[in-house]
């Protein structure tokens, strides 16, 4: 048979991963030797892979002699920060295994702002230098203490930004009362207040920690997702696992807490993940959906409004088109297609499914406004980034979450955020963070703890160029 292998020697079969970083405008290079290990001459008909970010500068059609191999070079150049998938598949006249087919994800990045992430009363960001800051509500209220918190205060907020001492953080998420993050090495860390003792920082006890920790048994991690008090993580073999509480089936396992991270059955070439208050939702490489966890507003996608998982595991919900990517909000979801679509269901209370009505069940296609390439779920709120980095808001207006100057009511026709050339956006609780193609940080919402910014803690309706942008990161750095 014919092996598809990395030039790092890994094997490589059906449905899995190659995982790959690269920063927005420049290219990172993919290189997959295809062996021919059989007496004969194999003589590779096509290749085709379904990517626009993903494109074949070396191919290999044509004949491969016995025991020889051809490489397939690929350039991976992103057009907008996040996971973005690829399916490359490989027809030759083989007799055994005439198609091959391997799963490609790569994370875009902003060189100047890495990551942004929007807390409920928290911002973080990075900058070129690669270390994390964070700003806003970082004495440790909620066991969120920075590690190597540097600011100085006498109340329960800071003005100031705080230096973190991690480096090299690609992704983050957090719940009630912890943060997980992920570095480019594919490392998982936590910290934060086991309030219930659950398990929640994966450490295999009930352990608080104000300083990041290491989970020893995580790697190769790709992507990781925080509930309210159950956490994820999506290695690089399209696997997912799962630790925190379990009482409403959160993990997709049955038992109770689990206080180290353990493998969820039953779900394979998972390429996704987000979760929210009490479930969470999977895509795999055929962009099928599954859910698990306990449904209030319908958000598990299944058809029933209030629901607790009944065979406590991931679920295929009925399959309504090929999805990219996902992001949850509390009890609503966001599902992007392959066409620039968008899809959702759950919680309707203020209009975040885009459409007037009550909660739905079912995931439903909100009418178009152009090509959108990346999407955010925020608490009762919904934003949009289109192809010419436009963003859009829908849902409520409380605090200022849609940054249209106002302060209360709800809307589900789509507004343009007064903002440009948007390439990230993250949301959290009323509180918005966008960053833009030059690295400016625009931010606005809730800022009753300065997480909009240090120098006043009333609401901002509308965008705020935030004074801990990449001029005052890298200064810090």
């Amino acid at each position: 048979p014919t092996y598809v292998q990395t030039s790092a020697g890994l094997f490589l079969s059906e449905s899995v991963i190659n995982y790959k970083i690269g920063a927005l405008g420049s290219e990172a290079n993919v290189t997959i030797d295809l062996n021919n290990t059989i007496s004969g001459s194999l003589n590779v008909i096509s290749i085709n892979l379904d990517s626009p970010e993903f494109n074949q500068t070396n191919t290999c059609v044509g004949a491969i002699a016995s025991n020889s191999s051809c490489q397939i070079t690929l350039s991976f150049n992103p057009k907008t920060v996040g996971l973005h998938h690829a399916k490359l598949q490989v027809n030759s006249d083989d007799v055994f295994d005439q198609n091959i087919t391997m799963h490609l994800v790569g994370r875009g990045y902003l060189a100047d702002v890495p990551l942004i992430y929007a807390d409920i009363n928290r911002s973080f960001a990075s900058g070129k230098h690669q270390h994390l800051f964070g700003w806003g509500e970082m004495d440790g209220a909620n066991g969120f203490v920075s590690p190597d918190y540097n600011a100085t205060n006498d109340v329960n907020y800071t003005a100031r930004i705080a230096k973190i001492g991690l480096t090299d953080i690609v992704d983050m998420d957090s719940g009630l009362n912890h943060t997980v993050l992920l570095d480019k090495d594919g490392d998982v860390w936590t910290f934060g207040t086991d309030v219930n003792d659950v398990g929640l920082l994966g450490q295999g006890n009930d352990s608080n920690s104000s300083t990041a920790l290491q989970i020893s048994n995580l790697h190769g991690i790709i992507e990781v997702a925080v509930g309210n008090e159950t956490s994820y993580a999506l290695d690089e073999n399209g696997s997912v696992w799962a630790w925190g509480v379990n009482d409403k089936n959160q993990t997709g396992m049955l038992g109770g807490s689990f206080k180290t991270p353990t493998k969820i059955p039953g779900l394979f070439s998972i390429l996704h993940i987000d979760a929210g208050h009490n479930f969470a939702i999977a895509i795999d490489d055929i962009g099928d959906v599954y859910s698990w966890g306990k449904s209030v507003n319908g958000e598990l996608g299944t058809g029933a409004i209030a629901l607790q998982h009944p065979d406590e595991k991931p679920t295929r919900i009925t399959q309504f088109a090929t999805i990219l990517k996902i992001s949850v909000g509390n009890t609503h979801v966001l599902a992007l297609d392959k066409d620039g679509d968008i899809w959702a269901w759950g919680s309707n209370s203020n209009l975040e499914l885009g459409r007037s009505g009550a909660a739905d069940g079912l995931p439903t296609l909100m009418s178009s406004f152009g090509n959108v390439v990346d999407i955010e779920a925020d608490y009762l709120s919904s934003f949009a980034i289109l192809d010419d980095g436009t963003l859009r808001s829908w849902g409520s207006k409380l605090r200022g979450a849609l940054g249209n100057g106002i302060s209360s009511g709800s809307t589900q026709t789509p507004f343009t955020v007064p903002v440009n050339k948007i390439k990230a956006v993250s949301a959290n609780y009323h509180h918005v963070l966008a960053v833009d193609e030059n690295g400016t940080i625009h931010a606005w919402g809730a800022n009753d703890a300065y997480q909009v910014e240090g120098l006043h803690n009333s609401d901002y309706l509308e965008p705020f160029e935030t004074l801990f942008g990449v001029p005052e990161i890298e200064t810090s750095a």
